[in-house]
């Protein structure tokens, strides 16, 4: 099996309990407004937050996407309000 710095697999979008939580620091979001945003429970959150089961791959690489840009959501963006991007 050769290496490659391509992270394209499957493991490489992977996210633990612990970053996750951390990228829910970083946007400065709890767990109910992450629920709101991703369209799902809390308790599924709840469990993505401490090791109850796998991210799912989409909601990984999003998380880490805008944790990368440090802009954190107001709990109205989070709530559906209009989200205006500042260049």
């Amino acid at each position: 099996m050769s290496t490659s710095t391509n992270d394209t697999t499957p493991e490489a979008a992977a996210m633990s309990a612990a970053e996750f939580r951390l990228c829910l620091d970083r946007l400065q979001w709890t767990q109910e407004e992450a629920a709101i945003f991703f369209g799902c429970t809390t308790r599924t959150i709840w469990r993505y937050a401490n090791d109850g089961g796998p991210v799912p791959r989409p909601i990984a690489l999003l998380l880490r996407l805008m944790c990368a840009k440090h802009n954190p959501l107001t709990p109205e963006q989070v709530a559906g309000a209009p989200i205006i991007i500042e260049g």
